[in-house]
């Protein structure tokens, strides 16, 4: 939670592995080092997240990652100051692709694909206080119904919302490695009217 709370921090995942062996974790297989905790960040800056995650671990915990930041124990000690290097996963941004399909109406406004990519967004960053799109996380298609069926109760019929990682094979859901931070830009949104 405290790295959370780092300016700048857009998302978290953290786990341990208590096995004296390294193991694959996540629908990547993220290999944890033996005895170890895995500490997955996305944004923030290098100093701020070293400086949080000293206050919550004792140095010398074996972690994995392709970052480190080094602290100095100034409360302590007089100088020099004792340095502690903790190490964690900068989180790969990996796009999403997601695809509308819904009933064609004449009812519908004129710009209700870009109204439709406007709420697919909100509820992708959680904007609209639902549960937002994260690393580790299994991603649903049904999550977007709901607000895509918002837009115009009477007239709007959702067929499907289908998930890709890359624009091309798709599902009714995903699941993100431990290692990759999903995002969505509205250029990898697509909708389509069906007509019957």
């Amino acid at each position: 939670a405290a790295v959370l709370e780092v300016d700048g921090v857009l998302d978290v995942y953290v786990i341990d592995n208590k096995e004296p062996t390294s193991v694959d974790k996540g629908s990547t297989n993220y290999t944890l080092l033996a005895s170890s905790i895995y500490i997955g960040v996305y944004g923030g800056a290098v100093a701020d997240i070293a400086a949080a995650i000293n206050k919550k671990l004792p140095p010398g915990i074996v972690m994995n990652g392709d970052t480190t930041g080094t602290v100095q124990d100034t409360e302590n000690y007089d100088a020099p100051y004792p340095e502690y290097t903790y190490r964690w996963k900068t989180l790969d941004a990996v796009s999403v692709h997601i695809k509308v399909e819904y009933e064609a109406n004449d009812g519908l406004p004129s710009d209700i694909n870009a109204q439709i990519r406007t709420v697919i967004l909100n509820a992708f960053t959680g904007a609209d206080d639902g549960t937002r799109a994260r690393a580790g996380a299994r991603i649903y298609g049904s999550r977007y119904i709901g607000p895509i069926q918002s837009l115009d109760a009477q007239n709007m019929n959702v067929l499907s919302v289908q998930l890709s990682l890359d624009g091309t094979t798709w599902s009714s859901a995903l699941t993100m490695g431990i290692d990759q931070e999903p995002t969505l830009d509205a250029t990898n949104i697509i909708t389509e009217a069906v007509s019957e």
